[in-house]
């Protein structure tokens, strides 16, 4: 069966030309999420993706503190400005995530 690279089933007519066999597909999604079969290790990627999850993780906080530290003298240390300022980032937060997540599930158009 032939699955077409947008997603749906190709109808099989000649001018399609986005057809892979699902075999491809199916070899494609293991190779990506499969890691090291002989260990059991996860693959390198999931490593590398928790690292920069955590290093982006520290650089948002430390924003949020050096924020919350810039409009103290303006607006105060009160509860809203720290209200505020954890608003926002976790806002960016979220706003870079569904970003993230979009791009991510992106067909990949591997030839």
């Amino acid at each position: 069966m032939a699955v077409c690279r947008t997603g749906g089933s190709c109808s099989g007519s000649p001018d399609c030309g986005d057809e892979r066999d699902m075999a491809q597909v199916a070899a494609a999604a293991r190779q990506d999420t499969t890691g090291d079969m002989t260990t059991g290790q996860p693959p390198t990627r999931f490593w590398q993706t928790v690292g920069l999850i955590l290093v982006l993780s520290i650089v948002g906080l430390t924003y949020e503190i050096a924020a919350g530290r810039v409009l103290a003298p303006f607006f105060g240390t009160s509860l809203v400005t720290w209200t505020t300022v954890i608003a926002v980032v976790l806002a960016g937060f979220s706003l870079g995530s569904a970003l993230g997540g979009l791009i991510a599930e992106r067909v990949s158009i591997a030839e």
